[in-house]
C-alpha cells in the first residue's frame, strides 16, 4: 500500500480497509494530507478507525511542525460532497439489503413449503440468483466491491434478465449471441450492470408513442481478451445537459436518483472492465460493457 492508495481507501474502502489505511498513514502521512485526514475523521463511523485516524493526524501534525511552514491546500468542496454522498449510499444500501434479505428469506421458506421439488425447481434457481445480486449490491454499496470470480454462462444470465424485463415493460427485446457462452467473472456484478443498461433502454423506448417504439437489441460475445455485452435502443438518447451519466446523483430521468449507472460502472470497474455509453446515429443509445476474460488466478 502507498499513500495514494491509503487515502483512497479512507474515502471509499470498507471499515477493515479504512483501518489498515489509517494505520499506514500514521507512519507515512505528510502535512499535505492533513485536510483529507480531518475530513475522513469527521465522517468516520467506526470507533477503531477513529482512533487510528487520531494517531495519523497527530503524527502528521508533528511532522508539519518540524518542517518549513507552507500554506495548506484548499478544501476540495466537490470531493467533500462526493465523500458524504458515497457514505450515505453505503449506509442506505446496507439498510435496504438487510431488509430485503429478511423478506427474501421468509419468502424462500414459504416457497420451499409450497413446492414439493423446490431444490430442483426454477424458483430455487431464481432465489439463488437474487441472493447473488443482493451480495453484489451490498459490496458495491460499501464502495469497495471485491469480485467473486467464477466461470458462468453469460448467455444464460443475459437471457434470464431479458425475459424478466421484456415481461415487465411489455416490449420486444431482440437478442443475438452465442449460446451458451462460458466466461469468468462475478455473475452478480455482471447481472447488475446488464440489467441497469437494459432497464434504462426499455424506459427510454417506453416514453415514445406505441406506434413509434422499436425493439431493443441485446447482444453479447467474447474475444481472446475480453467478454462484452451491449444494449442498443432507439429511444430518446442522452440529454445534452447530462455531462457525466456515471456520476452519482446525475440522471437523465427526473424521477431517478442517479445511482444506477454509477453502481453499474463501479461493478464493471471492479472486474477490471469499462462501460461506454453514447448516442447512436439516428437516435437512441448504445450501452456497452466489457471486462477481461482472463481468469484472475
Amino acid at each position: 500500500m502507498n499513500r495514494q492508495e491509503a487515502l483512497r481507501e479512507l474515502r471509499l474502502g470498507a471499515a477493515v480497509h479504512r483501518l489498515e489505511a489509517a494505520r499506514y498513514l500514521a507512519s507515512h502521512a505528510t502535512k499535505s494530507d492533513l485536510e483529507r485526514l480531518r475530513r475522513a475523521r469527521a465522517r468516520e463511523p467506526d470507533a477503531y478507525v477513529t482512533v487510528a485516524l487520531d494517531d495519523a493526524l497527530r503524527h502528521a501534525a508533528e511532522r508539519e511542525n518540524h518542517s518549513t511552514a507552507a500554506p495548506e491546500p484548499a478544501i476540495d468542496e466537490q470531493q467533500a460532497q462526493a465523500d458524504v454522498y458515497a457514505r450515505a449510499v453505503e449506509d442506505t444500501t446496507q439498510m435496504i439489503v438487510h431488509e430485503l434479505r429478511r423478506f427474501v428469506g421468509l419468502t424462500r421458506v414459504a416457497a420451499r413449503a409450497a413446492i414439493s421439488d423446490f431444490d430442483e425447481s426454477e424458483t430455487k434457481a431464481r432465489f439463488d440468483r437474487l441472493g447473488s445480486l443482493m451480495d453484489a449490491v451490498e459490496r458495491l454499496g460499501g464502495a469497495a466491491a471485491t469480485p467473486s470470480f467464477e466461470e458462468f454462462d453469460l448467455a444464460g444470465l443475459i437471457l434470464d434478465v431479458r425475459a424478466t424485463e421484456a415481461e415487465r415493460f411489455d416490449l420486444r427485446i431482440d437478442y443475438y449471441g452465442s449460446v451458451p457462452l462460458m466466461v469468468v467473472g462475478d455473475p452478480g456484478l455482471v447481472e447488475l450492470a446488464v440489467r441497469n443498461g437494459l432497464v434504462n433502454a426499455c424506459e427510454s423506448v417506453s416514453t415514445q408513442p406505441p406506434e413509434e417504439r422499436r425493439p431493443v437489441l441485446l447482444t453479447w460475445g467474447s474475444t481472446e481478451r475480453d467478454a462484452w455485452v451491449a444494449v442498443l435502443d432507439r429511444g430518446s438518447g442522452l440529454p445534452e445537459e447530462l455531462v457525466d451519466p456515471f456520476a452519482f446523483a446525475q440522471s437523465g430521468t427526473p424521477e431517478h436518483l442517479g445511482v444506477g449507472l454509477a453502481l453499474a460502472a463501479r461493478a464493471v470497474n471492479s472486474l477490471g472492465g469499462v462501460i461506454e455509453l453514447a448516442n447512436r446515429d439516428g437516435g437512441g443509445v448504445t450501452y456497452e460493457l466489457r471486462w477481461p476474460r482472463t481468469d484472475p488466478e
